[in-house]
């Protein structure tokens, strides 16, 4: 008897401790291994100057500590082991050497930890990792102090900080939105989007020919005003020289804007399509631009104006 009171209190013990069990191996401890940071091509800019970053999961990371060098005052408390940064618009910059990547883009360069280290930027908590006893950052989080843009062609992202030193609120996505921060906003337009393609038609003196062409977005930038509010300015790297290719211009971006409004739902979106083009393209001499036309989603629909 009491032997088969020992086994039924030994299958209690192990029914109550197995669920458990997955919630204490899964809580990450101080210095653990999360994820491997990887080399890449990509350049990040603040305010023209380069500063160091860590390619994580895809996801650009700078170094909290290298903004003080950067127009930011960075502040450590030992006592509740935090991180604090604000913007200084007064401080002068004082910007790091950045090393040229020569390694192949997406192989391992050391892995990122877990950290009970606690970034605030302006006050507000984000998430933060570790790395070589320094502590990292999505370089997304800075939007709330600027604005970016993204040049496929030479994989630079440059953040422009406000002048006046003006803090905006963090950078929302719903819980809804597929598409959740604007690193993957970034690489879903130029999966995408990064071609805009359409038919014109020409009288060479003897017949009329419809022929294709093929524009690059060239750049689009991000800017987030409040939360919940996106804004999102695309240009091209040709003049859109008659109504028919304006026409499809717009045709074109209403269908990329009602793809992103379905996959960031929520969220107010506006924006300009600029074009850009050289009087002499083969020596790149006379750079023109112009605004062909601005929309936004107001009211849940496309609105072109």
């Amino acid at each position: 008897m009491k032997f088969k009171k020992k086994i039924l209190f030994f299958i209690i013990a192990i029914v109550i401790i197995l669920p458990i069990l997955p919630t204490m191996t899964a809580t990450a401890e101080i210095g653990d291994p999360l994820g491997d940071i990887v080399y890449s091509d990509i350049t990040a800019y603040i305010n023209g100057s380069a500063i160091p970053t860590s390619i994580k999961a895809g996801t650009t990371m700078v170094v909290v500590e290298d903004l003080a060098n950067y127009g930011f005052d960075v502040n450590w408390n030992g006592k509740d082991r935090s991180l604090r940064v604000e913007r200084n618009a007064d401080k002068k910059s004082s910007p790091l050497k950045v090393a040229k990547n020569t390694k192949p883009v997406g192989a391992f360069k050391c892995k990122y930890v877990s950290t009970d280290i606690r970034t605030y930027l302006s006050g507000q908590l984000v998430e933060s990792f570790a790395i070589d006893g320094q502590t990292l950052i999505d370089f997304d989080f800075l939007l709330k102090y600027g604005s970016q843009n993204w040049n496929e062609k030479t994989r630079e992202i440059r953040l422009t900080l406000d002048a006046k030193g003006t803090v905006k609120a963090m950078p929302e996505f719903t819980k809804k939105a597929e598409i959740r921060n604007t690193a993957q906003l970034y690489d879903y337009v130029y999966k995408n989007y990064k071609f805009f393609s359409y038919n014109f038609t020409y009288n060479d003196g003897l017949d009329k020919i419809t022929e294709s062409r093929t524009i690059d977005i060239i750049w689009f930038s991000v800017e987030w005003n409040t939360p919940g509010k996106l804004t999102l300015n695309f240009q091209l790297n040709s003049k859109l020289s008659n109504n028919e290719s304006k026409a499809a211009a717009a045709s074109y971006l209403e269908k990329m804007a009602l793809d992103l409004m379905a996959k960031i739902p929520d969220v107010e979106m506006s924006g300009d399509l600029y074009y850009v083009w050289y009087d002499y393209p083969n020596i790149r001499v006379g750079f023109n631009s112009e605004r062909y036309c601005k929309w936004d989603n107001k009211g849940g629909t496309f609105n072109l104006r």
